[in-house]
């Protein structure tokens, strides 16, 4: 039942691939040499993460379906073994490795400041913000689904 539950889920990541491939073919293939890394830099740096993080939106789809219609089971079930999320121990690990990046992005601004440079567009900046919070946690949990809680 794992074994045809992963191709489910590999099935509906390929699915949520589609829109990226599109972008990467015709005339942005054509006006990029015939380069496909050319031609996904020549997009939008926005729309280059939104279709890169679709394909995740997609499998955690497929997944939820893999866990409630093929193994009868309820996303909490491949979560916890608890009967309850404890959330104060995912907002700890939250808040500590939010507090581990923030410390090595200043000890590298720090060390290396000719590396940064500001750049704030605001409009630009607001779509960013809109993509990262809500499709960068469910790539994260995806992940952590797929491999700590489905396959073990």
């Amino acid at each position: 039942m794992y074994l045809l539950g992963s191709f489910v889920i590999i099935i509906f990541t390929v699915i949520g691939q589609l829109p990226l491939t599109f972008f990467m073919t015709g005339e942005s293939l054509a006006g990029a040499g015939g380069d496909p890394m050319v031609a996904l830099r020549n997009l939008d740096k926005n729309l280059q993460l939104l279709l890169l993080l679709i394909p995740f939106v997609v499998g955690f789809l497929g997944l939820i379906l893999v866990v409630k219609k093929l193994h009868e089971r309820t996303l909490k079930s491949i979560s916890t073994a608890r009967e309850r999320i404890d959330w104060k121990r995912v907002l700890f690990a939250f808040v500590l490795w939010g507090g581990v990046t923030v410390v090595m992005v200043f000890a590298d601004y720090f060390f290396h400041p000719e590396d940064y440079q500001w750049n704030f567009e605001p409009a630009s900046f607001a779509l960013l913000f809109l993509i990262a919070v809500a499709l960068i946690p469910i790539q994260t949990s995806l992940e952590e689904y797929i491999f700590r809680g489905y396959l073990m």
